[in-house]
């Protein structure tokens, strides 16, 4: 074992990981339906069915040191495994723009997750702020087949938990400051914005470039298409009632801290439509980064 990995370890599986990581909470969605959170379009609908590293594979520069976020409250709104019949329907113009594209039934996708509170509200058409690793990769209509679906997207989860030791695995801490807003959109048909923030280059952007590097092979290795993956252009959707900034974005993903905890997850999108007219999703797998 290398010097590097026998210091690294600990820090992954050590006090922290043991005191911190825990199965996170399950939120009640029932009172919370779409009149309460503000959204026009679902309350119409909601009862309707309808950037390269230079040729180098490392990081530009190390990360300054940043507070953490202690006893985060798990890495996801919902367990892994559960089935959340609570997205909103996608489809209208209204919706569209605020979700910057509707998730696609029948597919699966890897993002990178906020951890410690539930940011749902957030982005409702996608169940919560994210950002996006892989685009949809759609399986068909066998999603439990063993030549499909299920199948090939553990295979690639394993592939980037195991091979991914060492290089972005656990180095993934973004401030606020590491991020900027790129785009305020007025969505016609409604009073929100979709307010959209870019992660700059430097360190952080470097450890999800490695990321998507390691999943573009592993997805080549299923037969996939590797262009499916970015190593790139990674952002965070924000729907807001108020005009976009930085102040928005520190207060509703960073809760006006320092530093938070990110999750790489698993991303199942159904071809069965839930309460609000969205699809099902759920999470298949998770796996802390930072």
């Amino acid at each position: 074992m290398s010097v590097f990995l026998s210091s690294f370890l600990p820090v992954v599986f050590g006090h922290y990981a043991q005191d911190n990581w825990r199965e996170p909470e399950v939120f009640d969605y029932g009172s919370r339906d779409p009149v309460m959170l503000g959204d026009e379009y679902a309350q119409e609908n909601w009862r309707s069915s309808e950037g390269q590293l230079g040729g180098t594979y490392g990081f530009s520069q190390q990360p300054q040191s940043a507070v953490r976020l202690a006893g985060a409250s798990g890495c996801s709104v919902y367990p892994t495994g559960q089935t959340s019949d609570h997205v909103y329907g996608c489809g209208s113009h209204y919706s569209s723009c605020l979700a910057g594209g509707c998730p696609t039934p029948g597919s699966w996708l890897l993002r990178v997750e906020p951890c410690g509170t539930n940011y749902d509200h957030l982005n409702p058409y996608w169940h919560g702020a994210h950002m996006t690793i892989s685009h949809h990769v759609s399986y068909g209509s066998h999603w439990t087949s063993s030549r499909d679906g299920l199948k090939k997207a553990k295979n690639v989860f394993s592939s980037l938990k195991s091979d991914g030791f060492g290089t972005w695995n656990g180095h993934f801490n973004p401030k606020p400051s590491d991020f900027k807003l790129e785009s305020e959109t007025h969505c016609h048909g409604g009073s929100k914005h979709r307010c959209q923030y870019v992660l700059r280059h430097g360190y952080p952007h470097d450890v999800l470039n490695m990321l998507g590097q390691d999943a573009q092979s592993f997805f080549q290795n299923e037969g996939l298409q590797p262009s499916l993956v970015k190593t790139h252009d990674f952002h965070i959707t924000i729907n807001s009632d108020t005009h976009c900034s930085m102040a928005l974005f520190e207060s509703e993903i960073f809760k006006n801290r320092q530093s938070i905890d990110w999750t790489l997850t698993l991303f199942h999108v159904q071809h069965e439509k839930g309460v609000y007219g969205g699809q099902k999703v759920s999470l298949v797998e998770k796996h802390p980064i930072s």
